[in-house]
């Protein structure tokens, strides 16, 4: 049975003074509230009600009851209007203070040098003798002699700004230049004996001569130590196809890379890893990383560009020497495939690249930091034009 509540009891009442009978009322109090309410229920409630000495009338009942219910009701009410005034008015004040004292939360610039790397500019794929007429790629690239030195020029300077912004925020122990190949043409191809605008022992003096230049602006412009990593492209080779026993002795860059270690003999800022064989390692916070120019990997031209066949042979070579991250060029394409970076080109595009269907890409090189934690971190291309 439910509990007797001041309405239950005016509902009662009142029915009681119509003369409704105790089962009557037993069935109108369960259908108002939902509940069982029993004759015998009724019967003795209305007796205590009722029975009483100097009992009020039933109306005196009723008016008693329904005055109770209504003030009930009405301090209910108050009480949830009360609330709700409350919480208005603490929105409307926390509003009025975020409008008349807005929060202002101090902000301490960060610790300069609080990252610590190396700075790493990755040259490769110049192929400076070699002419692009803007007629034969639809006007998406021109490249002569004149074009080339200036890109060289932008190279070197803008390697510069990078290493300055960098130590805005990062502690450098030091600095990588990668140079990986592919910095002539070379005349492999007959194709190349046409479009090129030097002799191969020509282009190779010519470029040598201006990374001469770019390193002694490094080394006055900035001031870290850098190791010069020295990889041979497959283009300088004077051998109709790539003697892999023999490539770097056949590779005009590799007789390159040598000169300019002479020409450096005597500058501490400079070390200098030639590499004998195809890969050479270099370990950073004991990290090892892979530099070659990257024309073993066997581009198809298949779904996914680059990235699957770069996956495919880095996870074969890791089997004999595990690297951390692998770097090259070769492939003209600028990429952060996560376990490797590819490097662009300066010569940009060419008929060749066109014809075959590999994607346009701005003429540019790749600059990036490796942290102490074995992150890539603040990667900026090169732009050259």
């Amino acid at each position: 049975m439910s509990k007797w509540t001041d309405e239950a009891i005016v509902i009662l009442l009142t029915e009681v003074r119509k003369g409704t009978s105790d089962r009557e009322i037993a069935d109108i109090l369960s259908q108002h509230f939902n509940c069982t309410f029993t004759s015998d229920a009724v019967r003795n409630k209305r007796k205590r009600l009722l029975e009483k000495e100097a009992t009020p009338t039933v109306q005196e009942r009723v008016d008693e009851y329904s005055a109770k219910a209504v003030s009930q009701k009405k301090t209910k009410e108050n009480k949830e209007l009360l609330k709700a005034l409350a919480d208005k008015d603490e929105e409307i004040g926390a509003i009025l203070q975020l409008k008349e004292t807005p929060q202002i939360i101090k902000l301490s610039p960060p610790l300069k040098g609080k990252v610590q790397a190396y700075a790493v500019a990755v040259y490769s794929d110049w192929h400076c003798e070699e002419e692009v007429k803007s007629a034969k790629v639809n006007d998406l690239n021109e490249f002569n002699l004149v074009i080339a030195d200036k890109r060289i020029k932008n190279c070197f300077q803008n390697t510069q700004r990078l290493v300055e912004l960098s130590q805005q925020n990062a502690h450098l122990d030091g600095g990588i230049i990668a140079l990986l190949g592919d910095f002539i043409s070379g005349n492999i191809h007959e194709e190349l004996v046409e479009i090129t605008l030097l002799s191969p022992v020509e282009a190779i003096q010519w470029v040598q001569a201006r990374i001469v230049s770019g390193l002694r602006f490094l080394l006055k412009e900035t001031n870290l130590t850098y190791t010069i990593v020295c990889q041979c492209g497959n283009h300088p080779r004077i051998t109709k196809r790539v003697h892999s026993s023999a490539e770097q002795g056949n590779s005009l860059e590799y007789y390159m890379y040598h000169n300019l270690k002479l020409i450096f003999a005597e500058e501490s800022r400079f070390n200098w890893l030639i590499a004998e064989s195809y890969h050479s390692y270099l370990a950073l916070y004991g990290y090892k990383i892979r530099f070659h120019h990257g024309h073993k990997i066997k581009f198809f031209k298949a779904i996914g560009g680059i990235f699957m066949s770069a996956y495919r042979y880095i996870n074969e070579i890791n089997k004999a020497i595990p690297a951390w991250l692998d770097v090259f060029g070769h492939h003209h394409q600028q990429r952060n495939g996560n376990t490797f970076i590819s490097n662009g080109s300066l010569i940009g595009t060419t008929p060749y690249s066109l014809s075959e269907g590999y994607a346009h890409e701005r003429p540019r090189q790749k600059f990036f930091l490796f942290s102490s934690k074995g992150e890539v971190i603040s990667e900026h291309p090169i732009f050259l034009d």
